[in-house]
Parts: C-alpha cells; sequence; structure tokens
C-alpha cells in the first residue's frame, strides 16, 4: 500500500531563536525528505498562522517542487519583521493543490524568532 510520509531534517537558515532586527526583511529555508514512496507533485507549504500586524508577514503559501521519494527539498519562504521587539512563531503545514491538509497528524513546520530593535 502507498505511504505518503515526511520528514523534517533541519532548518537551512534562520536557526529557532535567531535575533532579527524590527522592520527587515530575511529568508527563512526548511529542508525536509519524502520518507514515503509517493511523489510529491503539486504541494504547498500553507501558512496556518493568521497574517497579523504584530507578527512576520509572509505568503500564505508557497510552491513545493516536485520531490521524488527519498529525495529531500529545500523550501524558503520571505518573511517582513513587525516594528516592535517581541517573539514570532509561524507555523505551516503541507497542503495539496486543492488546499486539503496532509500529513495533519504531524508536527508541521515552524519559524520563531526573536525582534529586536
Amino acid at each position: 500500500m502507498p505511504a505518503d510520509s515526511s520528514y523534517f531534517i533541519k532548518d537551512v537558515t534562520i536557526p529557532d531563536g535567531t535575533p532579527i532586527k524590527a522592520g527587515t526583511t530575511f529568508v527563512k529555508t526548511w529542508r525536509i525528505k519524502n520518507s514515503g514512496n509517493i511523489t510529491w507533485k503539486d504541494r504547498y507549504l500553507q501558512r496556518v498562522t493568521l497574517n497579523s500586524i504584530g507578527l512576520c508577514q509572509s505568503v500564505q503559501k508557497v510552491r513545493i517542487n516536485k520531490t521524488v521519494p527519498s529525495a529531500s527539498v529545500d523550501i524558503s519562504v520571505k518573511f517582513h519583521a513587525p516594528k516592535h521587539p517581541g517573539s514570532c512563531r509561524i507555523d505551516w503545514k503541507m497542503v495539496d493543490e486543492k488546499g486539503k491538509l496532509l500529513f495533519p497528524n504531524l508536527q508541521g513546520l515552524y519559524m520563531i524568532v526573536q525582534i529586536i530593535k
């Protein structure tokens, strides 16, 4: 029976807790592995944290490149930090082209940074 699965490998850029200057733009990149036996195509990483003025701003979803089983893929999102210091955590989940949530029982990806003056 075909199995669809994902495995987090590492933060390529912006490790958790990184200080980011208020009002700046930065790019977060995650590396994940297709640990199942189904090729990923027409998939997206969708933001599940609401866009709010006090949080880091970003697009709502980004395309995930076609990824064959056992291969890894880097996924990058451009963020704009809020103007005021604080903590900023944004959560993401993989969805298909129709927006259906994939891997609902697995931890999604997230980005957490400390906004500084």
